[in-house]
């Protein structure tokens, strides 16, 4: 209903559909146009779509709340992606975790996770079975690194201290691993900085929620899903397609929807051996989330490694700054966070020993590191 003039009126439904109260998550577990994704998972495990909804709706909250940016540390823990728990598919992570925490009796406890009285060792115990399920299941691998030549060794102690408490490895060939990480980034590692945290909108943590990937358009309801650059999964939502629209414009994104499907996990490129090649901020932002993000966020491609090498074989480009031009905010924000221990970060300061210092210029969509040698 509506006003006119004081008159109360029936207005068309679809003229208040298409208007949003405020952003909601990827998976609307309650909507009804998710039960009949949630019928099939739930006649594989003998329940019905709305108990799959409600433990599916609880697992993800508890996921949030237990090993969050928010839950009290040390998180014992990484959180699981939430790509996994999106795939509702035959034998996908949503179907394998909640069987084994049926299976081994923690009905009960996921449920009533939400409850101010539940236990929190319980709590866990859920999580640790659903992480169980999901690696023997061969679905949920962590990252294995390795560090590339140009990583700093100061730097690489320190992100390979942070992979670690992420339940990743280190691997010492780079045909062994799963991720090839180059150092380029001037960001520097968030440990015990009190700024952690995803982007925001209003941009308290240094990083205003601008940047990101449409991943579906819901023309009907008028709103878009999108990924915020630089931001985990978890942080995925639907928000006013108007307002995605505009946040694209204004950083010259185009208008274009990833067609990859959003509700399952990524796959690394087959170009280059099913090994990602990312920056060093995938390793940084993961330590202040407790997740691991989305790799197209920081992926660096062959030809990027090509095209922008300095002459010791550094890479120059920040690959997320194809999809949409970087805000001046967090590059003012990158320029003046203090590096680890109140040290200057390898990556900016010159070297006496050698007479070379280190400059760094910041353009609309990339970011440069120039090093000049003094006669």
């Amino acid at each position: 209903f509506f006003q006119v003039r004081g008159i109360w009126q029936l207005a068309p439904l679809g003229r208040f559909s298409r208007r949003m109260k405020g952003p909601k998550s990827a998976m609307d577990w309650d909507d009804v146009s998710q039960r009949g994704k949630l019928a099939g998972v739930g006649s594989r495990l003998g329940l019905g779509a709305a108990d799959v909804a409600h433990l599916a709706r609880s697992l993800e909250e508890l996921n949030a709340r237990a090993l969050g940016p928010g839950a009290p540390r040390p998180r014992p823990m990484t959180r699981l992606p939430a790509r996994l728990l999106r795939d509702v598919s035959a034998g996908g992570g949503l179907e394998v975790a909640l069987r084994c925490i049926i299976e081994r009796g923690k009905t009960e406890a996921l449920a009533s996770s939400s409850s101010s009285t539940q236990d929190a060792a319980a709590a866990l115990g859920v999580l640790a079975v659903a992480t169980e399920a999901l690696r023997t299941a061969g679905l949920l691998r962590w990252p294995r690194l390795f560090f590339a030549l140009g990583v700093p060794e100061e730097a690489k102690e320190e992100l390979t201290t942070a992979a670690r408490g992420l339940s990743a490895d280190v691997a010492r060939r780079a045909e062994d691993a799963t991720h090839v990480v180059r150092w380029e980034t001037k960001k520097p590692l968030l440990k015990n900085n009190p700024k952690e945290g995803n982007n925001s909108d209003d941009g308290k943590d240094g990083h205003p929620r601008t940047l990101l990937r449409t991943l579906e358009v819901d023309e009907a309801r008028g709103v878009a899903l999108v990924h915020w650059v630089y931001s985990p999964d978890s942080s995925d939502e639907w928000i006013d397609a108007d307002r995605a629209r505009v946040l694209l414009e204004s950083h010259g994104g185009g208008d274009a929807v990833d067609a990859r499907d959003w509700s399952k996990p990524l796959s690394p490129p087959a170009r280059s051996n099913n090994t990602w090649t990312v920056t060093a901020r995938f390793v940084s932002d993961a330590l202040a989330s407790n997740e691991w993000g989305c790799e197209l966020d920081y992926e660096v491609t062959n030809d990027d490694k090509d095209k922008n090498k300095d002459k010791d074989g550094d890479v120059k480009m920040d690959a997320a700054a194809k999809v949409v031009k970087v805000s001046k905010e967090s590059l003012q924000e990158e320029t003046k966070a203090p590096s680890p221990r109140g040290r200057p970060s390898s990556a900016n300061k010159g070297s006496a020993a050698s007479g070379t210092t280190t400059t760094t210029t910041f353009s609309a969509t990339t970011t440069t590191t120039k090093t000049n040698k003094r006669k």
